[in-house]
């Protein structure tokens, strides 16, 4: 931050600090890990449609749990074109000013700063509001900025909506991802129900619903034997074991096939 209030950025030097008159600014490495990935990937997609439909949004930032930015969307023709963005750039309230973030970051919750109660720096010339989200590895905190105006009642509103589908897109996602791991960790490797003839299929999918060689045979009209003999040719094209064996891996094969068809 210059004696202007402006935000200065060079490159990128771990802890580097650099100093201007009596402010200063500071760029770090910010953290970076699956989770961090999934937020941006669906912050970009909602921001970007936000500031499209809501051109009163100025910026949307992410940031870890040390105020270090990891990711920025802002609206070109409303922020001062002095202010430089990067990653790594860190928002500490002794850098740029008390924001909302940093208030949210004391708070460890939502909060808001008007821009009447800023401190006159160049991002406090905006609203902006708050709230930290919590990650595999922490917590990061999300911020908007946005034109003081008639609207900032409805920016706030909606910037809490905003939050909200993040939130719950977040953990479907990371919930996805998580059961994805573990059935891929625990499904064999070379299991693949594709090499089954049709009526192998079924039966593998009676049997993973537990039923006994006597109830399959019932209800599929053939002889315990036959049942046998199929259950056999199946245990052994699909590399198992035992039949608990085949049970346990259709169940994850059928996990693991809806869940990378889903979005």
């Amino acid at each position: 931050m210059n004696k202007n209030g402006c935000l200065l950025t060079y490159d990128k030097t771990d802890g580097k600090e650099a100093q201007e008159g009596k402010s200063s600014y500071k760029i770090v490495c910010p953290i970076n890990s699956h989770s961090v990935n999934i937020l941006k990937l669906l912050l970009s997609n909602f921001a970007n449609e936000i500031i499209s439909l809501y051109p009163f949004y100025s910026l949307v930032v992410l940031t870890d749990s040390n105020l270090t930015t990891i990711w920025y969307c802002k609206n070109s023709s409303l922020m001062n074109k002095e202010i430089k963005l990067c990653p790594g750039l860190s928002l500490k309230e002794e850098y740029t000013g008390k924001t909302a973030i940093s208030e949210s970051l004391k708070k460890n919750g939502f909060s808001v700063l008007k821009s009447e109660d800023g401190e006159g720096t160049t991002l406090n010339r905006f609203s902006s509001c708050a709230a930290p989200i919590t990650l595999d590895n922490g917590c990061a905190y999300i911020g908007a900025f946005f034109l003081s105006s008639m609207a900032e009642n409805l920016s706030i509103d909606l910037f809490k909506l905003f939050l909200k589908s993040i939130e719950n897109s977040f953990k479907n996602r990371m919930l996805k991802d998580y059961v994805t791991d573990y059935v891929k960790s625990n499904m064999l490797s070379v299991f693949d129900v594709n090499i089954l003839t049709s009526s192998e299929k079924k039966i593998l999918s009676l049997l993973k619903n537990g039923y006994s060689n006597k109830e399959l045979a019932e209800m599929l009209s053939i002889s315990e034997n036959t049942v046998k003999s199929h259950i056999k040719i199946i245990i052994e094209k699909l590399s198992c074991s035992n039949r608990t064996q085949a049970a346990v891996n259709a169940i994850f094969y059928d996990i693991y096939d809806i869940l990378k068809n889903c979005d």
